[in-house]
């Protein structure tokens, strides 16, 4: 991910995540005289580094002072980042539940995972590669099973019918997942966010759960 790309996305989580700060005439708060030092120590040094002068209105000092209490107190790292962009939101409609993807930080994918364990019997039957989406069919020639692996970015919505099947939101194989399983066992669709993307599994035919966590628990 570029240094453009990140600063993107930081500004728009930061312009949600402040938007309900009060314009400066709305503050009537008296920061502490150790705070106002400290803010006024950082405006000479601005003024100083770049010859303008620079005054910090509270509105400013207010956020400065927000994004310091999470850099301080959250421990933040590129990895845990993600996960507060990422979402997948749930909602019912008549017939069916309703799941909306959120991945929008990137425009294109740049870590790709793949399966690295593949059941005997499957071989690779189709792929496709592009910047916002990548996905890979295997099929058992024998048995007619088939499996998928998708990871996405962006945003698109998905709708499974619950009439014909569930879907739980659970851990499994070490991760929070929502599982679709139709009821009369012929297929399984998982879904879940990993690291910076949305990520779909598809396994049509039966299968038992252990070999459904190891199949998962490969993905690299």
């Amino acid at each position: 991910m570029t240094k453009q790309e990140v600063f993107e996305a930081f500004r728009e989580v930061a312009s949600e995540e402040f938007a309900d700060i009060p314009a400066e005439e709305d503050i009537h708060y008296e920061f502490s005289p150790r705070f106002n030092k400290k803010m006024k120590a950082i405006s000479r040094r601005l003024e100083y580094g770049d010859r303008r002068r620079f005054k910090l209105s509270r509105r400013a000092i207010a956020a400065i002072a927000a994004i310091l209490i999470l850099l301080v107190g959250g421990a933040i790292t590129a990895g845990a980042g993600w996960d507060t962009l990422v979402k997948i939101v749930t909602g019912q409609e008549k017939g069916g539940d309703r799941f909306t993807f959120y991945a929008p930080h990137m425009e294109q994918i740049e870590k790709e995972y793949k399966l690295t364990y593949i059941p005997d019997g499957f071989v690779k039957t189709e792929e496709r590669n592009e910047k916002n989406c990548i996905s890979v069919v295997y099929e058992n020639r024998t048995t007619g099973d088939r499996m998928k692996l998708e990871q996405s970015v962006g945003s698109r919505d998905m709708k499974v019918d619950n009439e014909c099947g569930k879907t739980v939101e659970t851990y499994f194989a070490g991760k929070l997942r929502y599982i679709y399983r139709r009821h009369d066992g012929s297929s399984v669709y998982i879904f879940w966010i990993e690291g910076a993307y949305i990520m779909d599994f598809d396994y049509m035919g039966d299968i038992s759960d252990e070999e459904l966590v190891k199949i998962l628990e490969s993905i690299e």
